[in-house]
């Protein structure tokens, strides 16, 4: 009698133990079946194992056998300015290819915002670039030079304090330097000033008169 109870009592934990480990399904049709120890997926794997019911409406496996598909993730390449340089689907762990980036005026390319070699979330990488520098040199009219200044592409120049000449009147300088694009000698221009000279003759009466300048 205890032997036959002790049957039943582990008949009942089998059948509980199955209950558990397998999810049933009263269509006919294949269903999914998942480990008791296991929720049905990692973190970023996930994994199946098939059952079917036979004939006599009994549940049995199909395939012992568990397999793992990585997730797929979305890795978009982005110019500086936003625009989309290429997308592309990569497994978890894998990297991501980049893309060729264009050539741009006054810019240098010099990488990508992050790293793409081991994926594991989807992921935005932008580029980045480093604006070129230029020199620009302030020279005086008689050569002399002012101020030498490395500027960003397309960045502005700030010009040196210009001294008095005597005789002379500063009035700028040759060429813009607002916006540099390249290496550029900037000189200051002079005016000279002008002075009125007046013959008169010996009783006073102005024979002439004339505009000269300094010098």
């Amino acid at each position: 009698m205890k032997k036959i109870k002790k049957m039943i009592k582990i008949k009942k934990i089998m059948a509980v133990m199955l209950a558990v480990m397998v999810c049933f399904s009263f269509s006919g049709q294949s269903i999914l079946a998942m480990g008791a120890t296991n929720s049905g997926a990692t973190n970023n794997y996930e994994f199946e194992t098939e059952l079917k019911k036979n004939d006599d409406h009994e549940m049995e496996r199909k395939s012992t056998d568990t397999f793992y598909k990585a997730k797929i993730f979305d890795v978009v390449f982005k110019d500086q300015d936003g625009t989309e340089l290429k997308t592309e689907s990569v497994e978890y762990g894998k990297s991501a290819t980049a893309p060729k980036v264009s050539e741009k005026e006054g810019f240098t390319f010099v990488g990508w915002d992050k790293e793409f070699r081991f994926i594991t979330e989807n992921t935005v990488v932008t580029a980045i670039y480093k604006a070129k520098i230029f020199d620009v040199v302030f020279k005086d009219q008689d050569g002399t030079e002012l101020k030498t200044e490395s500027v960003e592409y397309g960045k502005s120049a700030t010009a040196p304090k210009v001294s008095e000449k005597e005789g002379f009147t500063f009035i700028g300088w040759d060429k813009e330097f607002s916006k540099i694009t390249e290496n550029t000698v900037v000189t200051a221009i002079y005016k000279a000033k002008t002075f009125d000279v007046m013959f008169k003759d010996q009783d006073g009466t102005e024979l002439k008169r004339e505009s000269v300048e300094y010098g």
